[in-house]
């Protein structure tokens, strides 16, 4: 790359036309592109760390840095890893990605399983893997790193030493993959550790820190705390890490060790830890070895564990200095905030001496000098502080001679070694962007002759590439003729929020495929007028209308309500004539009509924008299609209630219904059950198949459907057991019921031309308010009088035949 760049600017030099060319082509190419793929957020403090060591590295080296956050621990399903993919594949299909950095076990297996669609022939580099995967670095020649060494020996054993009179050593490690994983490398490393007996340890698995502290108060206060990463708290929802660790310290009165450092500081003592900083550093150099084309045979990165400890943690649990480890280093030790601070400290005590210097010298210069002089002199430098804090350089063109004196910081900023340019419309042509040129050059020397102000936008070429300048002039002097003769103005560096805007641009750009490709419509709304401020372009795909529509009638956001749910507005309204509603957004399910009629879900979460006063000024939410969300909450609710194959109650939500009703029976009141048993079910199952089997079940099911009271309910009990739940019935009004559906059987079988009968046989158990008895007793009372009804049938049938 470097040579790439040599030859470049020989070519540069060549020829003017041509090197302009070739320099702007060599200036977007200069740089490596490295994309860092992180397996988690970036607010998850491991990879704050690691990703702190990688800027670090690579803050003073010419590098294009890309940063791509996962999100794994939140979206670790197969399709949340293919829609990365889909994502990545469209914004890196123009860059060349000259090397991946691949932090964490789930980016480096994403890498893995897609490099050849996405980074085919790129070196991978990993760090922050705790497995070991060194026979795939063996297959692939292109993958560098070091597995995430883990030290539990030395914690471990360490923390037995330190607290002798302790009974054991509890670890607890997270209930997932990584936390298996962790688990499985502690028991394997602490077995083979002759040092430490098998009674003085013992590892748990757990969800969240309620089961942390429940297995701390079985266990008692005398032991030893070992803690992995674990992120959930009480309630099961994800917390930091950190707040973990300051949890259970705040909880226990046991020491607490570890073999991560972010925990450092947070409540444990110490121990042998992982430098998350350092794993990014090293992950960082061996990248940068790597695109400088070192032998790659050579590379290998530092062991990134270190004995590190709290000093007010020993303080507190009387451990001996004595005890610990040489080469350990230890926070919050009186001799801590110097070492931590050693740069800070030699740069302030450096200020202050050259303060004094200064100081000095200008005691002396006032001395030397009059006092009209040292007030010009002043009001000088303040000028000049001021210009050059505000990225600003003045200038004054003289126009007859066509030369410019400028602000001397400001033209070396411009690449320039004077603060006089001679030949200043021919260095504007030289300098200023071909794309921007044409239009400059016309104002200054056609549009001036007209008016007396002039203001440009425009890109400087300067050594590292181009630099955006807002120019602003003023003609001062004209000669008799009205042409000009002296101009001034400023020139301001504008480049920084250029590229605020453009990467804002980018953003909302992203923002709005995100919103389009997940139905989601973002808006602004400005109360006070109802005027739509902002609305996303998704609108088209979850309203079935443009934007412009929305910004022509301010009330279409409401106009799409579908009616019954109109009173969603007026809650809305309610909500927000509040000063204080005690809530930070609003949240509303409600349903839409989209412009070709389609009745569709949304969910509205709404945060209000408030002035001094409390009053809403502004409406910011997103509305989400959730339609399909809807759609299958009911098909779970419908397989929850019903019977697959019939239709009526299954036995769970039967059963409940029956005991309800039997609940809310007064005294002296009736409820009646039957147990209903299908007849001949297995014959017709052997003979004529099971699908012809669960047909009859099927119109045994829909006849006593039909023949039942509305307010009684059928219950599918299993196989071919039914139970009619009769409220406000006695035994008697039942059995005519009964025999309704008994004679209903009769004219099926008159009618229909099966090669068997339809019947069933049936029980009935009467039951009267506040009576002491269960349902269980119920149903076996109405079964024990349905066997009875059978037995009797088979014993007919016999005497028949």
């Amino acid at each position: 790359m470097q040579s790439k760049i040599k030859k470049l600017n020989y070519g540069l030099i060549t020829t003017i036309l041509i090197g302009v060319c070739f320099f702007f082509t060599v200036s977007a190419f200069a740089k490596d592109n490295v994309l860092v793929l992180h397996s988690f957020h970036q607010d998850y403090i491991e990879t704050k760390k690691v990703q702190q060591g990688i800027k670090d590295s690579f803050a003073e080296q010419k590098i294009n840095l890309h940063l791509e956050y996962m999100d794994s621990k939140r979206g670790f399903e197969k399709k949340h890893f293919q829609s990365l993919y889909q994502l990545y594949k469209h914004k890196y299909s123009t860059k060349n990605i000259d090397l991946v950095i691949a932090v964490n076990s789930n980016a480096f297996n994403f890498v893995k399983d897609y490099q050849e669609q996405l980074f085919k022939q790129t070196p991978i580099v990993f760090c922050s893997i705790n497995k070991n995967i060194g026979a795939l670095i063996d297959a692939n020649s292109h993958y560098y790193g070091n597995n995430e060494k883990l030290d539990i020996n030395s914690t471990v054993e360490l923390a037995l030493k330190l607290h002798p009179k302790r009974e054991q050593l509890v670890a607890f490690f997270a209930n997932n993959s990584s936390g298996t994983s962790n688990r499985k490398f502690f028991e394997e490393q602490v077995a083979t550790n002759d040092s430490i007996a098998a009674n003085k340890y013992q590892v748990y698995q757990v969800n969240n820190t309620q089961e942390i502290k429940k297995k701390i108060d079985q266990l008692g206060t005398n032991n030893i705390i070992y803690l992995g990463k674990i992120s959930r708290g009480d309630d099961n929802q994800y917390i930091t890490l950190r707040a973990v660790a300051q949890d259970l310290v705040d909880y226990s009165n046991s020491p607490i060790y570890s073999s991560w450092s972010f925990y450092l500081d947070y409540g444990i003592i110490g121990g042998k830890l992982i430098n998350n900083y350092q794993e990014g550093e090293n992950a960082a150099h061996l990248a940068l070895k790597l695109l400088k084309g070192e032998n790659t045979a050579a590379l290998n990165m530092i062991n990134s564990t270190k004995y590190m400890f709290d000093y007010n943690k020993l303080k507190e649990y009387n451990v001996s200095f004595n005890k610990l480890p040489s080469k350990n280093k230890i926070i919050n030790s009186p001799q801590y905030f110097y070492q931590k601070n050693q740069k800070t400290f030699w740069f302030i005590t450096v200020t202050i001496i050259l303060l004094v210097i200064i100081i000095v010298l200008l005691l002396i210069y006032v001395v030397k000098y009059r006092e009209i002089k040292e007030e010009l002199e002043i009001e000088e430098e303040r000028l000049r502080c001021a210009v050059q804090g505000s990225r600003i350089g003045i200038w004054d063109w003289n126009v007859k001679k066509d030369k410019v004196r400028c602000s001397s910081d400001f033209m070396e900023k411009l690449g320039f070694n004077s603060n006089i340019i001679s030949n200043y419309l021919t260095t504007l042509k030289k300098r200023i962007h071909p794309q921007d040129r044409d239009e400059v050059i016309k104002k200054l020397t056609e549009e001036l002759n007209k008016t007396d102000f002039y203001q440009a936008e425009y890109r400087w070429k300067v050594n590292e590439g181009w630099k955006w300048i807002l120019d602003r002039g003023e003609v001062i002097q004209r000669d008799n003729e009205g042409e000009m003769l002296r101009v001034t103005g400023t020139y301001q560096d504008i480049s920084f929020q250029k590229e605020i805007e453009t990467e804002l641009k980018r953003t909302k750009e992203k923002l709005e495929n995100i919103f389009a490709h997940n139905n989601i419509v973002f808006f602004s709304l400005n109360v006070e007028d109802g005027d739509i401020i902002e609305i996303s372009g998704s609108c088209t795909k979850v309203y079935g209308y443009q934007t412009q529509e929305f910004y022509d009638d301010s009330n279409l956001l409401s106009e799409v309500i579908y009616p019954e749910d109109e009173e969603i507005i007026e809650k809305k309204e309610e909500l927000l004539k509040k000063k204080e509603t005690g809530e930070e957004h609003l949240q509303f399910e409600y349903r839409i009509v989209k412009k070709n009629g389609e009745v569709r879900w949304v969910e509205e979460y709404t945060i209000p924008v408030r002035n001094y006063s409390k009053e809403v000024i502004r409406l910011d939410g997103i509305v989400t299609d959730i339609t399909e969300r809807k759609e299958a909450k009911e098909r779970l609710k419908d397989r929850a209630y019903y019977d697959a194959l019939t239709g009526v109650y299954n036995r769970h939500i039967g059963l409940q219904i029956l005991e309800e009703e039997k609940r809310k029976l007064a005294s002296g009141e009736k409820l009646s059950v039957c147990f209903v048993d299908v007849n001949n079910l297995k014959t017709v199952n052997d003979n004529y198949g099971h699908k012809e089997g669960d047909r009859l079940i099927k119109l045994v099911a829909m006849t006593v459907s039909r023949e039942i009271r509305t307010s009684d309910k059928l219950i599918r009990l299993g196989g071919d057991e039914f139970l009619i739940c009769f409220p406000q019935c006695d035994v008697e009004l039942a059995d005519k019921i009964w025999q309704r559906i008994r004679n209903k059987f009769r004219l099926i079988n008159q009618k229909t031309n099966k090669p068997y009968q339809i019947s069933a046989s049936h029980g009935i158990a009467e039951y009267k308010g506040q009576q002491e008895i269960s349902v269980e007793e119920l149903i076996t009372i109405a079964d024990e009088k349905m066997y009875a009804e059978k037995q009797k049938m088979k014993e007919e049938k016999a005497e028949n035949y």
